[in-house]
């Protein structure tokens, strides 16, 4: 209902307003039918509904913490994904519990007026630091705390596969994982400077020193198997002192279990030998 480009700007108008006017809730619907670009009502409850503004005992109108916080971001944009933000954290609204899957897989279940709030808040083309950070929020959200330590460590080595990459190639990949999770990939570089041929990325991210396994879905293995070009980078993640071992879709081949007639695989553990990780290990 409140998931409105007009009504969120016009909630940082009324936040504005209210810290230098004493205003009485009744007296507010009074006096304004429209309030900068959004109806009155709707911008008033939604302050309310939000805990962007409270009403004190002689009804009058007061910015909560919550309010002020947002009134000291700089910007609109910043001021907007902080509300979607907070406002998908208390509705909990169905299509968040997709967002783990990528920002592209939950589109086409969002209201134009939602997606009209993410458009205006550059939250579904850029790959900033920030964008990536708050779609990462929101996927934490919904997920239980083994599923976020997962999901950071795997982020953390797409990052690092990011910077090794765009080094060797002088290319910045694409980071399909952002938009997607379900392309069987996380990131599209090139074979090499030489051959501008894609290259097909899966990262994984691993603590060698507790365990050097990782998960692995049936469609990352079949991708892999059907692509010319596709390698895994495995991170091992030791604070500033990462190691990267590339692996071809046959060095893992012994420890994958086949599909039969009856059954297929969803997601398995893979546990490489050390001494295979040691051996492809990234000069």
């Amino acid at each position: 209902m409140y998931y409105s480009v007009g009504i969120l700007y016009s909630v940082s108008s009324f936040l504005e307003l209210i810290k230098k006017v004493e205003i009485i809730d009744s007296d507010f619907i009074k006096t304004f039918n429209q309030f900068n670009v959004a109806n009155a009502s709707s911008v008033l409850e939604a302050s309310i509904n939000y805990n962007w503004v409270s009403i004190n005992s002689e009804n009058k109108l007061r910015v909560t913490t919550k309010g002020d916080e947002l009134l000291q971001l700089n910007s609109d944009n910043k001021r907007l994904r902080t509300q979607l933000m907070q406002m998908i954290i208390q509705d909990n609204p169905i299509w968040a519990k997709n967002t783990h899957l990528g920002r592209n897989e939950i589109i086409p279940f969002l209201k134009p007026n939602i997606l009209q709030c993410f458009r205006e808040a550059n939250l579904l083309d850029t790959y900033s630091t920030e964008v990536i950070q708050w779609w990462d929020n929101i996927s934490y959200f919904t997920r239980n705390n083994n599923d976020i330590y997962l999901s950071k460590l795997g982020r953390q080595a797409e990052e690092l596969s990011i910077k090794f990459e765009t080094k060797r190639t002088g290319v910045l990949p694409k980071w399909i994982s952002i938009d997607s999770n379900l392309t069987g990939y996380d990131l599209l570089s090139i074979v090499d400077i030489s051959n501008p041929k894609l290259l097909s990325i899966e990262v994984k991210g691993i603590y060698s020193t507790l365990c050097s396994s990782f998960y692995l879905t049936n469609n990352e293995w079949e991708v892999a198997m059907n692509s010319d070009n596709y390698i895994f980078h495995i991170w091992d993640i030791k604070g500033s002192d990462c190691s990267l071992s590339i692996l071809l879709p046959d060095d893992l081949t012994p420890l994958i279990p086949s599909n039969t007639e009856y059954s297929t695989w969803e997601k398995i553990i893979v546990t490489p030998p050390k001494s295979l990780l040691e051996m492809r290990k990234a000069n």
